[in-house]
């Protein structure tokens, strides 16, 4: 083997080198943006399907008058189990001075028909 045949050898194999550097350097530039991608939909999707109702923040026994000191916000991850029996925390304030009529006890979803309020527009 003369020494040209031998520098044409030496100067591919560096020619791959760089090229297959460039290529793992893209693939992983490329991957990392697609998984990045790949987590914000995942979180859009999380996000979308949390549901954050009333609940108790202690034990409530039938004829509890509720107040901020009793109640809390909690997230549920499945939005299929909330009812429309479940007060949402936009409607917070109107259970304010009103009364359970049932109990509920730490952290159990506080539902409209447990209290003294009379829903009419059902």
């Amino acid at each position: 083997m003369n020494e040209d045949h031998k520098k044409s050898i030496t100067r591919s194999i560096r020619v791959f080198v760089w090229l297959f550097g460039i290529f793992l350097i893209t693939t992983t530039i490329l991957g990392i943006a697609v998984l990045d991608v790949v987590i914000d939909i995942a979180k859009e999707v999380y996000r979308d399907n949390r549901t954050r109702v009333v609940v108790a923040s202690t034990d409530l026994p039938a004829g509890t008058i509720i107040t901020t000191n009793n109640i809390g916000i909690k997230t549920f991850l499945d939005e299929d189990l909330v009812t429309d029996d479940w007060v949402s925390p936009a409607d917070h304030k109107v259970l304010l001075g009103h009364k359970m009529t049932c109990p509920a006890t730490k952290l159990e979803p506080i539902e409209w028909h447990k209290t003294d309020i009379v829903i009419t527009n059902k």
